[in-house]
Order: structure tokens, then sequence, then C-alpha cells
């Protein structure tokens, strides 16, 4: 019987580092396919930025496919991340208030310790407040632009802009039969901490696909580029 053999890098290419060639040729030629977080991602930047990554994405034209999974996930995070921003004022609202409390009594016990005037006091006091009510309001000043959960669908410039570069980008909903024997697939990836898609092992109580859900990302984007489904789906090195 024939053996074959092997070199150096075959079947270990995923210990490897792409070199500067392979980076340019897959910008410019590979499929891009669109994780959950990209898209969400958008929420949680500035308008200009915003703008410029709508802007790439348009331009990879009939290369930029949005897995099912992936779509999945950014709508039944996208409320939880919208009201990120809320949630973020208050939190430094909450501390700019606590800094307050505790650099005023610090300077008061100060104040005592080296006999301060009182007028002295009193202005030092009155400076401390206008810098944190200035920070306040200036991140207040930020949250109109906001997005918010109860802004309209119709409203959402970002839900709009994204809708209207990824239409027909989105690949279809998988058989039930294939989606239930990836689910079980990934499943079994992440018990046996084999790439790709192990590393959400803690997301596997929170939804109906457990820890598989970039792993059935990762397995509709190869489908998509082997309709016929001969791709390889060996053990590999790297997620």
């Amino acid at each position: 019987m024939e053996v074959r053999v092997h070199g150096l890098f075959d079947g270990f290419e995923g210990y490897y580092l792409p070199s500067s060639d392979d980076i340019d040729r897959a910008l410019a030629t590979a499929v891009v396919a669109l994780d959950a977080n990209v898209m969400l991602s958008l929420y949680r930047y500035n308008a200009q930025t915003v703008t410029d990554v709508l802007s790439i994405l348009e331009a990879l034209g009939d290369r930029l496919v949005v897995p099912h999974q992936s779509l999945v996930e950014f709508h039944r995070n996208r409320l939880s991340v919208i009201s990120n921003p809320g949630a973020a004022l208050k939190e430094l609202r909450d501390a700019l208030e606590k800094s307050r409390s505790n650099a005023d009594g610090a300077l008061g016990r100060w104040a005592q310790q080296v006999a301060m005037d009182e007028p002295l006091l009193v202005r030092l006091r009155g400076d401390l407040k206008e810098a944190l009510d200035s920070i306040e309001t200036r991140a207040i000043q930020v949250v109109p632009d906001r997005i918010s959960p109860d802004t309209p669908s119709d409203e959402d410039t970002v839900l709009t802009r994204l809708g209207a570069v990824l239409k027909g980008k989105v690949l279809p909903k998988p058989d039930e039969s294939d989606w239930s024997a990836m689910v079980d697939e990934g499943k079994r990836r992440v018990s046996a901490k084999q790439p790709p898609g192990y590393l959400d092992a803690e997301k596997a109580d929170l939804q109906a696909e457990g820890a598989a859900g970039d792993y059935l990302v990762y397995w509709q984007s190869v489908l998509h580029l082997d309709p016929s489904g001969g791709f390889d789906l060996s053990p590999s090195v790297s997620a």
C-alpha cells in the first residue's frame, strides 16, 4: 500500500501567520462573512465611523455575505446593545457623585488640618463642583444623538442604512435537519475544545443553539463557498 508523505506545513497551516501577500490577496478576493458583533458595533461608534464601516462593507459587493446565525444574534442582542449607553451614563453619573462626595469630604478634612480660611474652602469646593458638573453636562449632551430602545425602527439610522447595504447578502435559514445536525456538531466541538467555534462555552445555557453559534456561522460561510458540501470539517488549530 502506497503511503503518502507530507511536508513540514501539511496539516499544520493554522500554526503559522500568513504573509503580507497572503493578507493582501485575501483582502482583495476573499468572501467576507459578517459576525453579529460587527453589525452590533455600529451602535457603539460615532457617526463618521459608522459611515466609514458601511462604505467598506458596500465596497465589498458580491464578496459580502451574512450567515443566518449572525443575523439571528444581531436581532437577538440589538436592544440590549442600544440600551447600554443609557446604563453607562447612569454608571458615570453615579461615579461622579461618589467622587464629588469623597473629594468634598477629603477637602474638608484637609482644610481642618491646615486651618484653611473658610472663604478659600468655599472657593475650592465651588471649583470641584464646577469641574464635575462640566464633565456630567458634556456627557449628557452626547446621549440625544444615540439611538434608544424606544426609537421606532424606521427612525433607527443604523438599522435602515445597514439594511440597505445588506440587501440580498443574507444567507437563507438552513433546513431544520441541517441546522439540528450542525448544532450537535458545534456542541461536540465545544466539549472537545475543537476549533472552530469552541470558545462560546459560557453561552451554553443562554440560547436555543447553546454554544454552537460561532460554529453555525463558520459552517454556513464555508457551505456558501462550496455548495456541494465537500468542504473539510476536520479538526483545525485555528478558530
